[in-house]
């Protein structure tokens, strides 16, 4: 199974997304290697942000533009029609999709997750390219990695997410979007990691885990101290969950985050001190907490 990003013109997307309509076939002629299976991530360029509309599953093989007319899909009501009325802008023959149980489109913007989005090409063009020409650079179907897979998956989580794609990927790529088994297999592996890097150092650690007091080690040299917030990532994209106590302990000068990428395999360790980390992550809201306002009558 692939994981492909396909572009969509922006008066395309927002024809589709404004009108209602449902992912439930595309055309492109570079289509022709997507198979039963494969899961298409839609995106389009707005104003210099990049924009998620969403996803599906492949129902078969990409289907060429002569055997449309033959086809059971395009045969039913109105499907011939808006498939046989394209005509192909060049000599390549173009190929469709047709999507597994259809989803209403959805208009999220992603732009702060465009750099650390990851190909198989092992190059990304949203990295390096002016944000103007990202519409240009995204032409060519690229085949992302399955954590940028996920990544872009846990930003749907807020909209309509097919419950077949969530089956086919893997145990979410950061910290806090996996199965609680998981989770804290990987918060083990980070928090014994980090402390047996401290320890090698000669710093005295302490569990605060327990105490629930914004940090999980108090790690002590002489008269340095720091209180290390340790974050464990399954995958290799930094990124975290952070509570609002967590967040609000940033602004202590004692404050550190330890970050631990590939934590059940080849962990590799990252350390930020408070500032640091505000500076380099940004910080979106992720969920609220929503109470009921009692009147006096209530």
């Amino acid at each position: 199974m692939a994981n492909y990003l396909s572009y969509w013109t922006l008066k395309n997307a927002h024809h589709d997304y404004d009108g209602g309509h449902d992912f439930s076939a595309a055309w492109n002629s570079r289509y022709n290697k997507v198979k039963s299976g494969d899961v298409i991530w839609l995106v389009t360029v707005e104003d210099e942000r990049l924009i998620l509309l969403g996803s599906g599953i492949a129902q078969e093989d990409a289907v060429p533009q002569s055997q449309v007319k033959n086809h059971p899909f395009f045969q039913k009501a109105k499907g011939l029609e808006w498939a046989t009325e394209w005509e192909p802008e060049s000599s390549w023959e173009k190929y469709w999709i047709i999507i597994k149980n259809p989803k209403p489109l959805s208009w999220i913007d992603i732009t702060s997750l465009s750099s650390q989005l990851r190909f198989e090409s092992k190059s990304n063009p949203l990295m390096y390219e002016n944000p103007a020409k990202w519409g240009n650079a995204l032409q060519t179907l690229r085949t992302l990695t399955p954590e940028s897979a996920q990544l872009l998956q846990a930003r749907l989580l807020g909209g309509t997410v097919p419950v077949e794609i969530a089956e086919t990927l893997e145990t979410p790529y950061g910290a806090g979007f996996g199965d609680p088994i998981s989770n804290r297999e990987v918060e083990k592996a980070a928090i014994d990691f980090v402390t047996t890097h401290y320890s090698t150092l000669g710093w005295k650690v302490t569990s605060k885990e327990r105490e629930k007091c914004g940090y999980d080690l108090l790690c002590e040299n002489n008269q340095e101290i720091h209180h290390v917030e340790v974050k464990g990532v399954k995958g290799s994209i930094e990124s975290v969950i952070l509570t609002k106590n967590e967040v609000s302990y940033l602004d202590r000068p004692e404050s550190f985050v330890c970050l631990v990428t590939s934590a059940l395999s080849s962990p590799k360790l990252t350390s930020y001190s408070g500032e640091e980390f505000k500076k380099h992550f940004k910080l979106e809201p992720y969920a609220f907490m929503a109470a009921k306002v009692l009147t006096q009558s209530e």
